[in-house]
């Protein structure tokens, strides 16, 4: 059965699999803090993809994926005194 055509879908996707942003801020709470930097990061934001199954990048041509790929966000804090 996986060996016929009948399976064969276009999985053709564009992911952004990672998005970091961050600003520094200086000279904080009358020179007590020197800097101070907040960073937030996103891992596999988003796919857009017309494909039916959980995720279109396979390896091996079939799709055995039971769970999707999480998203996951991080968010950073960086003080130097």
């Amino acid at each position: 059965q996986y060996l016929s055509d009948h399976y064969v879908e276009n999985a053709s996707f564009l992911r952004m699999d990672n998005i970091t942003a961050g600003y520094t801020f200086t000279n904080l709470f009358e020179d007590q803090v020197k800097s101070l930097r907040v960073s937030a990061t996103v891992q596999n934001a988003f796919v857009i993809t017309e494909y039916s199954g959980l995720d279109p990048e396979v390896f091996g041509g079939i799709d055995n994926n039971v769970y999707p790929r999480p998203r996951t966000f991080i968010l950073g804090l960086s003080l130097n005194f």
